[in-house]
């Protein structure tokens, strides 16, 4: 390795957070108040404990998108075997790394099935065939197991990815990338068939009357325009604070707005089946679902979420666009808004009253955030911001340099 690469900071800028930074002091912070807001919503809805675990599952449900949007991300990456993604990666995989806490907090979930899914509790499922047929699968302790199936392949691939890359800070060992490689194809299959797996586990079953066989892959491009969109703003921050400066430039905002466009075409493919599905052929089942988020007060949500997605979409295509940093922070941003929009509409209509509690559903999402975030920003503490001794950095780092 050339004296070159062993200089970080004479090509990449500063790479490491200083302990006496205002990050540094996140991990500890974000918990507590994390915890503190959860607790306090959870008081707030004493009475109907019902607001508290539709709020605080749809926030679990956008962190979890954060964090297999990264995954994806890596695991892409090496199954491309592309160069220009090794001076982000590590912040990739800082957020997929958040993985434990989200595991945590679904199994926490779990005290609120009742809640999230009463029909399958005998007073409904014995007076309706459909879905008396649906509750052998759905039962809590299979829902629960499946549930640990999924975080169990997750965390294996965000575990695996996540030491081999630290290992090669150690070592500077060119075999892990090479061992990487041939792994993430592997990892990349697996990750979607579970992603897939947990769309139809979690989410589709909160309305027992609706079901779709694309309803997976539009879980998985929400979860990659979340992880992308995070990497660009996260990446745009830390440089904004003066971490990494040089490593990131416009060569490689334009090749994430160009992942964003691709994550937004599959949303919109997706998107557009389901209409054209449900106008022209007439089902039933994926009309119920619709309908009930383009009436009341979730229409107005549905609509800034179509217009939101085909506004990002047609901002993206100009290549001037995906190479300014304040762009892309600002689609970025929207996206992730949208996002958490999108998370909303596809939790809360299925309680069923349509008038959520606000203060309870933002201590709800505060709460999650506080504890996801507070990981997320040890491990940017605790490890270098850039991959430093991978082969392929001088190559990235020089990428389209502009």
């Amino acid at each position: 390795m050339s004296d070159r690469a062993l200089q970080p900071e004479l090509l990449l800028g500063v790479v490491d957070i200083p302990a006496d930074h205002w990050i540094a002091r996140l991990p500890n912070a974000g918990p507590l108040v994390g915890a503190a807001l959860l607790v306090g919503a959870a008081f707030l809805d004493l009475q109907d404990r019902s607001s508290f675990y539709f709020a605080y599952f749809s926030a679990i449900v956008f962190f979890l998108s954060l964090a297999l949007g990264a995954l994806g991300f890596v695991l892409l990456h090496f199954s491309a075997r592309s160069s220009w993604q090794v001076a982000i990666r590590r912040l990739a995989e800082a957020t997929m790394g958040i993985m434990p806490s989200l595991l945590l907090l679904f199994f926490v979930a779990g005290f609120g099935y009742r809640y999230l899914y009463p029909w399958i509790y005998p007073s409904l499922w014995r007076t309706e065939p459909s879905i008396a047929g649906r509750f052998p699968y759905f039962k809590e302790q299979l829902v629960l197991l499946r549930g640990a199936v999924y975080f169990a392949a997750w965390w294996s691939a965000t575990w695996f990815f996540r030491s081999q890359s630290a290992e090669q800070d150690l070592t500077g060992n060119p075999e892990v990338t090479r061992r990487l490689q041939r792994w993430a194809p592997l990892g990349l299959l697996l990750v979607a068939l579970t992603t897939s797996g947990a769309a139809f586990d979690w989410l589709m079953p909160l309305d027992p009357r609706w079901h779709s066989p694309l309803f997976g892959f539009y879980f998985i491009a929400g979860c990659g325009l979340a992880g992308v969109s995070w990497i660009v703003l996260l990446a745009l921050g830390l440089q904004r604070l003066g971490f990494a400066r040089l490593a990131i430039g416009a060569g490689h905002r334009q090749r994430l707005g160009a992942l964003l466009i691709a994550a937004l075409a599959l949303w919109w493919l997706v998107v557009g089946s389901q209409l054209a599905a449900t106008r022209f052929t007439g089902l039933t089942d994926e009309s119920g679902w619709l309908l009930t988020r383009w009436n009341g007060v979730w229409h107005p949500w549905s609509v800034l979420l179509l217009a939101g997605h085909a506004l990002a979409l047609v901002s993206l295509l100009p290549v001037r666009i995906r190479r300014r940093s304040g762009a892309m922070a600002i689609i970025a941003g929207w996206l992730l808004a949208l996002r958490v929009v999108d998370c909303a509409l596809l939790v809360l209509p299925a309680r069923g009253t349509p008038e959520p509690r606000l203060l309870v559903a933002v201590c709800a999402w505060l709460g999650v955030a506080g504890l996801a975030m507070g990981l997320l920003s040890h491990l940017l503490v605790r490890e270098s911001l850039v991959a430093e001794r991978d082969p392929q950095l001088a190559e990235s780092i020089t990428f389209d340099r502009v």
